[in-house]
């Protein structure tokens, strides 16, 4: 999960960067989703990291 992380990011960020470039596509939108959707993700594989180590963070 957490490669696909990087890669949603990186995808995302260069979307943005096309987008900037080229106006009135689809990129934008999909730039800002492919960050936050890396994001997201991140965040649930550093959740899994954490509970495979014993630690919860729900508990803090």
């Amino acid at each position: 999960m957490f490669i696909a992380a990087i890669a949603a990011w990186v995808v995302g960020a260069v979307c943005l960067a096309v987008s900037a470039f080229w106006m009135g596509s689809v990129l934008f939108p999909a730039g800002i989703g492919g960050v936050v959707g890396g994001w997201l993700l991140y965040q649930r594989s550093m959740e899994r990291i954490a509970r495979d180590n014993g630690m919860d963070l729900g508990d803090r």
